[in-house]
């Protein structure tokens, strides 16, 4: 098993891995990987929030979302993320369109 995640998360992650290869990424960064033959990029894209694993480690790594490219279909996870609009239209103009995406609601807001 693979996990990527984004900057400042490996050294925690690789305690509690269980024999999976953690795999960290900056904003920007895309890794190829093969999966059932085929290959994929994964591609790590900003979002508007914050990290804190602890009391004494608030903003001391990265918080991110994720786009995964097939060579058919685009799939696009913001992450746990407020609406960050004009990163949203740089990652739709620079990659998209996007066949498939998996978006927070907004629980703190209500409409």
């Amino acid at each position: 098993m693979v996990w990527f995640v984004p900057l400042g998360l490996k050294q925690f992650l690789d305690k509690i891995a269980n024999g999976a290869t953690v795999i960290e990424k900056n904003w920007g960064d895309i890794e190829k990987i093969i999966f059932n033959e085929k290959e994929y990029s994964i591609l790590c894209t900003p979002a508007q929030h914050w990290s804190q694993r602890s009391a004494f480690d608030r903003n001391k790594t990265l918080w991110s979302g994720w786009a995964i490219f097939g060579s058919r279909h685009k799939f696009f996870y913001p992450g746990d993320t407020g609406f960050c609009g004009e990163e949203f239209k740089i990652l739709g103009e620079k990659y998209g369109p996007f066949q498939f995406a998996a978006l927070p609601i907004g629980c703190y807001h209500n409409v």
